[in-house]
């Protein structure tokens, strides 16, 4: 299970954090949804009431929210909407179907660099003088033409034309 500390999402997300940087949250939650271990989010005040009744351990909300509510700890940022699908990407888990290697259907000009650590999927097509780096994801029938550079780490979906 992935977990992150508020000091965590507060840094992902752009936020201020009062309260407690080191609380533990296991997930992003609905206001009515969250429990003790889940952040939730407010960017519609006609919800503010909701948050005085979340059991959610922290709450998003905009930087001129009022709140004081016991135990709940409080993310301030420009813009709620925008800070929680950071936080809820930083909880998603990608699982890869993609084999380490290159895939013996994948098409890699000789010129081009792919790092042996890189995964290159089905089809692939790799064009001269590009580069895939160290952990990067490759998943079928992408192309990745001439002189492209895929930075390691980087995960490119099924489709994708570079």
């Amino acid at each position: 299970m992935t977990t992150k500390t508020l000091k965590e999402l507060a840094v992902i997300c752009g936020a201020t954090l009062d309260g407690d940087e080191d609380k533990v949250v296991t997930g992003p939650a609905s206001l009515a949804e969250a429990g003790p271990t889940e952040v939730s989010f407010l960017a519609n005040p006609r919800y503010a009431k909701e948050v005085s009744v979340t059991k959610a351990a922290a709450v998003i909300v905009g930087v001129d929210f009022d709140a004081s509510v016991a135990d709940l700890d409080i993310l301030r940022c420009e813009d709620p909407n925008g800070a929680f699908t950071e936080v809820i990407k930083a909880f998603m888990t990608v699982e890869c179907t993609v084999a380490a290697g290159v895939d013996e259907s994948a098409v890699v000009d000789p010129t081009a660099e792919v790092h042996p650590e890189a995964c290159v999927g089905a089809l692939v097509y790799v064009g001269p003088r590009a580069q895939v780096g160290a952990a990067a994801v490759l998943h079928p029938n992408v192309t990745v033409e001439e002189g492209a550079t895929v930075g390691g780490g980087t995960i490119l979906q099924a489709g994708v034309h570079l």
